[in-house]
């Protein structure tokens, strides 16, 4: 899942700018490069986990059905197998560290 990482793109959403929220350009890469990497969804009315390559589909469904987005991060449990996975470069496992200190 985590071998071909967008590097850059990883670095982006877990800055101490973006808290691990992503971005719609952060969400198009992920949805080509990571698809099946899980995130959480915030929406008015609930909360939903979904791989990235569904994210965009769910969103549509839920707006079409009256409730709205309220933004889109990587679940915590997400970073915890990222810090610890051997295919995730050590910049990453740095990056997540530091947004938690």
């Amino acid at each position: 899942m985590i071998k071909t990482l967008p590097k850059a793109t990883l670095l982006k959403i877990i800055s101490k700018e973006q808290y691990g929220f992503v971005l719609s350009d952060d969400l198009a890469v992920l949805e080509k490069e990571m698809p099946s990497t899980p995130l959480l969804m915030r929406f008015g009315a609930c909360r939903d986990v979904a791989e990235a390559s569904a994210v965009k589909t769910i969103i549509s469904e839920k707006e079409a059905a009256g409730d709205y987005i309220r933004d889109v991060s990587i679940p915590a449990r997400v970073l915890d197998q990222m810090s610890l996975s051997s295919f995730v470069p050590l910049e990453v496992k740095q990056a997540i560290q530091d947004l938690r200190a």
